[in-house]
């Protein structure tokens, strides 16, 4: 039931924030990288957050395991919301960016969210507790930075244009 309660504000979510009536307003200008070309929406993070959030809680709720990694996951969340916030407005130091990608992975690890096994086709492998903790920060700082990249390209910006004549 949570799954699906948080699917649909996602849903929601998304829908009202690559509409033009969205607050906040927030516009990517086509350049010389990008992959549409009018202005096209950049809340669909915003949206993708909220429903994360709802799940998070959600979960918090209905497992007691999970209400004590969620306090220590937000301190981890907050500055990687507010890196790529700012760096969709102005461009932020790569420094920066991945500073705050390592430091929401820790905060997987420190709330007790790791890597416990490999489950690859036919091949499942138990991870040593000593490689849980850089194979999930390796993992989780990789997938960060490829939601990133693809956000980058307009991915999930808000959605490409039909209309690319």
């Amino acid at each position: 039931m949570a799954g699906l309660l948080t699917f649909v504000v996602a849903f929601v979510l998304v829908r009202y924030a690559t509409r033009s009536v969205c607050w906040p307003r927030i516009l990517d200008h086509p350049n010389d990288r990008s992959l549409h070309y009018r202005p096209t929406p950049r809340t669909g993070g915003i949206a993708v957050l909220g429903a994360g959030l709802t799940g998070m809680i959600l979960s918090s709720l209905a497992i007691s395991d999970a209400r004590s990694g969620f306090g220590i996951l937000l301190p981890g969340l907050i500055p990687l919301v507010v890196v790529s916030f700012l760096d969709d407005r102005h461009s932020v130091s790569i420094m920066w960016r991945l500073l705050a990608h390592v430091w929401a992975a820790f905060s997987l690890v420190l709330s007790g969210y790791m890597l416990q096994s490999f489950d690859l086709a036919e091949w499942i492998s138990s991870l040593a507790g000593w490689l849980a903790v850089p194979m999930t920060l390796l993992f989780s700082v990789w997938m960060i930075n490829l939601y990133n990249f693809m956000d980058g390209m307009d991915g999930f910006a808000g959605g490409m244009d039909s209309d690319q004549s």
